[in-house]
C-alpha cells in the first residue's frame, strides 16, 4: 500500500512538473514590452522617455547607450516581431557616404552590439539611409546582397519609406523558417516578402534596443505568424490619431496609383533617329551583348518573326545575367518605344538611358565594356538613368508589379512604387520619355511615373545623351519587338 501511495505521489508530482513547464513554455511564447519605463529594460548609458502624439518610447542617448531586453523566441520555427518607432528628425536617403554605410544604419532591434554594424548581427531589424533599401530585416549576418547574388540570404525589405518626425511606424516582421518565407509590414500594409528564405542564424538572447535619433515603443514578439489582418489590428490598436501623414506616404509606395495621362505631343520636331524591329537577325548582330564569360553560352538571343527572345540562365550568381547594348548613341530629349513580353515566370528586366561616361563620352568608343553580367557595372561605372519594370526575383513582392527608376552612378532614387501585376505571355506596349530634366514612363499608355531630375541637389548633372540598353538578370525570358527611338534638341 505505501509503495502505492508512493508512486501516486511521485506521478503527481511529475504531472505537476511537466504542467509547470508547460506553463512557463505558453508565457514564453508571447513577449510583450511596451518600453516606456525600466521595469523589464536593461540600460547602461544615458537615455531618456520620450512622449510623441500620445506615445512614449525609449530614446538611448548616446551611440555607446547599451539599451536590451532578453528573449529566446526570435529562434522559434514561426513568429512574429512588432515594433513601433518615431524619428525625431526628417529621415531620407543620405548621398554617398565616404566612411563606410554603418555610420547611416539606424538600428531598432539587434542581437549585436554596437547595433549599427548590421553585418555582424544574426538578427537585426533597422533603417538604412545609406542606400538601397530603406528598411531591411535580416536573420543572418554578412553582406547580404553579396549572399543573393550566390543563392539567397534570410532577409526582407521595404524598397523606400522617408521618415517623418511626430508620426509612428509599426515595423511588423513575420517568419516560417521550415516555408523559408519572410514578410515585413509597416503601418498594417504589405512591403515586401520573401519566399526563398533559407539558412536563418541563431539569433542570440539579448536584444539591444534603439538609436540616438528614433524612438522605440511596444516591442512584440511571439510564436504565432500573424497575418495582414491580425497585423492591422495590432496597428490600429495603438495608431495615433495624426499618423494619416505616414500612411499616406506608404500607401502611395505599395499601393498602384492612378496618374496622370502623358501631356507630351510627339509632334514633326521629334525625329525617328533609330528602328529596329528584332525580328531579323541581322538588326540584332548590331546590337552588343555585355555579359561575363562564365554562362556566355548559356544566355540566348533568338529573332523570330514574333520578336526577339533574350534569355538568361535560372543560375543565381552575378554573371549570369546580361546587358544588350543599342547601336546608336543618343543626345538632347528622347522617346522611346517598344513592346515586350515576359515569357518567363519569374525574373527581372530594365531599361536603361543616357548610358554615357563620366563627361559625357560614349562609353563602348571611349573604354569599351567590360566582361561582366554584374549590375556593379551599370551602377558605379557610367552615368545612366535606369528603370526596372518587371521584377520578379525572390525578395520583391509578387502580389503587384513594383517599379524603380533610379540614377547612377550617384545612387539617385527617382521612384519607387508600383503597378498591377503584368500578365505572362502578354504583349505590352513600354514608353519612356526624357524631355529636358522630365523622366516620363507608361505601359500601354497607363502612367507608371512622371518625374524630375535636378542637376543641383548633388547627385550629378541631368543626363542628356548615351546610348539605350535593355538588361536582364537571372532567371529571365523576354520577347523584344518594335523598338524604335525618335530624338530632337532640348531646349
Amino acid at each position: 500500500m505505501k509503495i502505492k501511495l508512493i508512486a501516486c505521489w511521485s506521478l503527481n508530482v511529475l504531472f505537476f512538473l511537466i504542467s509547470l513547464q508547460l506553463i512557463a513554455q505558453n508565457i514564453e511564447k508571447k513577449f510583450d514590452v511596451p518600453l516606456n519605463d525600466v521595469s523589464q529594460i536593461t540600460i547602461d548609458g544615458p537615455y531618456r522617455f520620450v512622449k510623441i502624439a500620445g506615445i512614449e518610447g525609449l530614446l538611448v542617448k548616446s551611440l555607446n547607450t547599451k539599451a536590451y531586453v532578453e528573449n529566446s523566441l526570435l529562434n522559434e520555427e514561426k513568429g512574429t516581431v512588432s515594433v513601433w518607432m518615431s524619428p525625431m528628425e526628417d529621415i531620407d536617403k543620405f548621398p554617398a557616404v565616404p566612411s563606410g554605410a554603418d555610420i547611416y544604419n539606424f538600428p531598432l532591434l539587434s542581437d549585436h552590439f554596437p547595433s549599427r554594424q548590421s553585418d555582424s548581427c544574426s538578427f537585426s531589424f533597422y533603417y538604412s539611409g545609406s542606400g538601397y533599401p530603406r528598411i531591411i530585416g535580416r536573420f543572418t549576418s554578412g553582406k547580404f546582397w553579396n549572399k543573393m547574388d550566390y543563392g539567397l540570404a534570410p532577409f526582407v525589405y521595404a524598397e523606400d519609406l522617408k521618415l517623418q518626425k511626430g508620426q509612428w511606424y509599426n515595423l511588423v516582421l513575420t517568419w516560417d523558417k521550415l516555408a523559408a518565407t519572410l514578410k515585413m509590414y509597416i503601418n498594417g500594409e504589405l512591403v515586401g516578402h520573401n519566399f526563398s528564405a533559407k539558412e536563418f542564424n541563431i539569433a542570440d538572447n539579448k536584444l539591444y534596443l534603439g538609436n540616438p535619433l528614433m524612438v522605440v515603443s511596444h516591442l512584440m514578439i511571439q510564436s504565432e505568424i500573424l497575418d495582414i489582418n491580425q497585423v492591422r489590428e495590432i496597428y490600429h490598436l495603438i495608431r495615433p490619431a495624426t499618423n494619416s501623414i505616414s500612411e499616406k506616404t506608404i500607401h502611395e509606395i505599395v499601393t498602384p496609383q492612378n496618374k496622370p495621362q502623358l501631356d507630351i505631343i510627339r509632334d514633326n520636331s521629334w525625329k525617328k533617329t533609330y528602328e529596329c524591329s528584332f525580328t531579323n537577325p541581322a538588326e540584332v548582330k548590331q546590337w552588343t551583348l555585355q555579359t561575363g564569360d562564365l554562362y556566355r553560352d548559356k544566355l540566348k538571343l533568338e529573332t523570330d518573326p514574333d520578336g526577339l527572345l533574350f534569355q538568361t540562365p535560372d543560375i543565381i550568381h552575378t554573371e549570369s545575367r546580361g546587358n544588350l547594348w543599342c547601336p546608336v548613341n543618343v543626345e538632347g530629349d528622347q522617346w522611346i518605344e517598344y513592346e515586350f513580353k515576359l515569357v518567363s515566370p519569374k525574373g527581372l528586366a530594365l531599361v536603361i538611358i543616357c548610358a554615357s561616361g563620366f563627361q559625357g563620352e560614349d562609353v563602348i568608343d571611349n573604354h569599351g565594356l567590360t566582361k561582366t553580367g554584374s549590375m556593379s557595372d551599370m551602377l558605379a561605372n557610367y552615368r545612366n538613368y535606369h528603370w526596372e519594370y518587371v521584377r520578379r526575383v525572390e525578395a520583391m513582392r509578387t502580389d503587384v508589379e513594383t517599379q524603380y527608376v533610379n540614377k547612377n552612378p550617384w545612387g539617385k532614387s527617382l521612384y519607387v512604387g508600383c503597378i498591377p501585376r503584368l500578365e505572362q505571355n502578354k504583349w505590352y506596349k513600354m514608353r519612356l520619355i526624357k524631355k529636358g530634366n522630365r523622366l516620363y514612363g507608361s505601359i500601354d499608355g497607363n502612367t507608371v511615373f512622371d518625374v524630375e531630375d535636378d542637376p543641383y541637389n548633388n547627385n550629378g548633372p541631368c543626363l542628356n545623351s548615351g546610348r539605350v540598353v535593355l538588361r536582364q538578370m537571372y532567371n529571365t525570358a523576354m520577347k523584344y519587338r518594335n523598338f524604335v527611338i525618335y530624338s530632337k534638341e532640348s531646349n
